[in-house]
């Protein structure tokens, strides 16, 4: 009778503790995937105000990576003196499209002076890109719209900031990563008063 007494409170012990993790586990379940949505309505809400710039090397051979630096130093001071200031989103795309054929020219001339024969191509696309940080600000993995510099083959590391709605590239670095760079600019936090704004 003990014995039976034992097995039955220890039953009930198991099947407590098992109710209790399945709760936890939904529970769980429900808050990841709140903040998912929440993570995705956010990254919709900032893609819909920003404009990326990336600059994507031949390869990752020394030699091009080198070349990407050089082309992201000339199209950085082209845009720096070139750009008007206190355009819109949409200004600053269509600004930078009338101005693709000029930032072509002139990264083919940076690799033509340093005796590199191959193609640019420059365009406003939108891309997917993995979770990124610039300074203080997190940008979400999403779609974003962007100005891309593609050099020769494309296949190599890239360096990318933002063109808009804070143009800035000082204090960009390198790293090891796949995708991207990072860049320590802050962009103004009126961006993201915006956001929450509109939420």
């Amino acid at each position: 009778m003990y014995e039976k007494e034992n097995t039955q409170c220890g039953s009930m012990k198991l099947i407590g503790c098992l109710t209790i993790l399945s709760a936890m586990i939904l529970l769980g379940s429900l808050f990841i995937g709140t903040q998912r949505l929440y993570c995705n309505h956010m990254q919709e809400k900032l893609a819909e105000q920003v404009l990326r710039f990336h600059v994507i090397a031949n390869s990752d051979s020394d030699q091009d990576q080198y070349m990407k630096g050089l082309v992201k130093e000339a199209v950085v001071d082209y845009f720096s003196k070139s750009m008007p200031q206190h355009m819109n989103l949409e200004e600053t795309k269509e600004w930078v499209r009338t101005k693709t054929d000029t930032i072509e020219k002139l990264a083919k001339q940076v690799l033509d002076q340093q005796g590199k024969k191959m193609p640019v191509h420059g365009a406003v696309v939108t891309c997917y890109f993995s979770d990124r940080k610039i300074g203080d600000v997190v940008f979400p993995a999403g779609n974003y719209e962007t100005f891309r510099l593609e050099i020769g083959q494309a296949k190599g590391h890239n360096w990318w900031c933002v063109l808009y709605p804070k143009f800035g590239f000082l204090d960009a670095v390198p790293t090891d990563d796949p995708i991207t760079v990072q860049s320590r600019f802050k962009i103004k936090w009126y961006l993201w008063e915006n956001i929450k704004n509109k939420l």
